[in-house]
């Protein structure tokens, strides 16, 4: 497989990252418990996203799937036919893992965006992807690589952490390496880059109030650090604004706090 030159991440990072990786839990959206709450917001959104969607004749890919749970998901709250990509061999182990272990049929593919199998070119109905294309340094490029794979008239649906909030700072203090791994992208230069790479953009937001879990703390040194107590303090923060949610009701998601900035884009017909 090539690498993108343009990619700031790179396949050793995302190795290093899902090597060893202990399975995460399954999506739960159903539950009425706090931790499923951000599941719940995603659900909403995917629910009005896929309106007139639904079953095995839908055919769903998912970009940069390492160590999955979405798959999964969208199988089974849609019944969607899944399968996902992804250039890491480890990071694709553990998605086949998590798909054999929820019982779920799905491919998943090792292979990389910008040179994938011409099987995988023009075929799904939708395609999407959560933390992938702010990895890019041109993420109008990543977008079109993306979208090549969504029949024409198929929507292009991107999920990507709030990197220009206070996400984002709280991530360059964690980890400034890290976050140099990500462009920092608000709801206008995502909208735009949408609309650069030939995508009609059908909505383009700030999606949950907060959620400091978006960090990634994962190389953090085990055990007691101020840093690790800082992380936990902002996500316990997080907590405490969902705890608030599910009495009075979903908050405004705004470029300050949101934790994640979302799109949904059409590839136009032919």
């Amino acid at each position: 497989m090539t690498e993108n030159p343009r990619d700031l991440a790179g396949r050793t990072y995302w190795d290093d990252v899902w090597e060893g990786k202990a399975l995460p839990p399954p999506m739960r959206p159903e539950e009425d418990r706090l931790g499923a709450w951000v599941d719940r917001r995603f659900h909403e959104f995917f629910t009005e996203t896929f309106v007139g969607l639904r079953g095995p004749a839908v055919r769903l890919c998912e970009v940069g799937c390492g160590c999955s749970v979405w798959l999964p998901y969208f199988a089974r709250a849609f019944g969607f036919t899944v399968e996902g990509i992804d250039y890491s061999p480890p990071g694709v182990a553990q998605s086949q893992a998590i798909l054999r272990r929820e019982g779920v049929d799905g491919k998943v593919h090792l292979a990389d965006l910008f040179a994938p199998d011409a099987a995988l070119l023009d075929g799904a109905d939708v395609v999407v992807s959560n933390g992938v294309v702010e990895h890019f340094q041109d993420t109008a490029q990543a977008l079109r690589a993306k979208a090549a794979l969504a029949r024409p008239g198929g929507l292009v649906v991107t999920v990507i952490p709030n990197m220009v909030g206070a996400v984002g700072r709280a991530q360059r203090w964690l980890d400034p390496e890290v976050f140099a791994a990500h462009v920092p992208l608000d709801v206008e230069r995502l909208r735009d880059a949408h609309t650069a790479a030939g995508l009609t953009v059908r909505r383009c937001a700030y999606h949950v109030a907060t959620n400091f879990g978006a960090c990634n703390a994962s190389r953090l040194p085990p055990g007691l650090s101020l840093k690790g107590l800082a992380h936990r303090g902002l996500v316990d923060a997080s907590r405490l604004v969902w705890q608030l949610e599910r009495r009075v009701g979903p908050l405004p998601a705004g470029r300050r706090f949101a934790g994640y900035v979302v799109a949904v884009a059409e590839r136009p017909s032919r």
